[in-house]
């Protein structure tokens, strides 16, 4: 068994800011849909953050992609880096207004500065691979994130059941041009520790 993990120093695991926010998340639904097996619901989250005092159009696009997303936004406030408020709403997506968001982001790429708007798209989740060399199913899979479009990240916390099953995913995520992986961050791992049996007095 061989766990890859990045270190803790590296919050988002990898980089990946050539690619748009759209390429980054059909290659990475690709990668889902092809290798995982999902354990637990994806969390996604969609957040934008504005001020209407700069450009009123601003506020304009943000009620466009309203219009198209059918969960109810949660209001807020957030500041930039001037301490200036900002209006903020966050929604849960669905898989598929995940897409919907990350053309609406691409668009507005470039538009606005960043102390005036900001989004942020993201979707964890956890899975246990679809098969392994051999073609069974593995006991085994990990935690997957995307962070989009800045920092334009992946969270790679894989479980693997030997190097030949490393280097499979790692050629394939290098195929689809979503992300190198680093042979540095594989590990053996840990051996479970023998539950203690505890001795009963007569």
């Amino acid at each position: 068994m061989l766990n890859y993990h990045p270190p803790k120093s590296q919050l988002w695991g990898h980089r990946v800011g050539r690619l748009s926010t759209l390429e980054l998340l059909d290659r990475s639904e690709q990668f889902v849909r092809e290798q995982m097996i999902i354990q637990t619901a994806p969390n996604a989250n969609f957040t934008v953050n504005w001020t209407s005092t700069r450009s009123l159009g601003i506020s304009e696009s943000v009620q466009s992609i309203r219009q198209v997303l059918l969960a109810q936004p949660v209001a807020g406030t957030a500041s930039n880096k001037y301490r200036e408020r900002l209006q903020s709403l966050t929604w849960k997506l669905t898989t598929e207004e995940m897409r919907a968001a990350a053309v609406w982001l691409d668009a507005m790429a470039g538009q606005h500065q960043e102390d005036e708007f900001s989004g942020t798209l993201s979707r964890t989740l956890t899975f246990r691979w679809s098969s392994v060399p051999g073609g069974e199913p593995a006991r085994c899979g990990g935690m997957f994130a995307v962070y989009l479009p800045r920092p334009g990240a992946l969270t790679t916390m894989f479980g693997f059941v030997s190097m030949e099953h490393y280097q499979a995913i790692k050629d394939y995520l290098a195929q689809i041009g979503l992300v190198v992986l680093s042979d540095r961050h594989l590990r053996a791992a840990r051996p479970a520790k023998a539950a203690k049996l505890t001795t009963l007095p007569k």
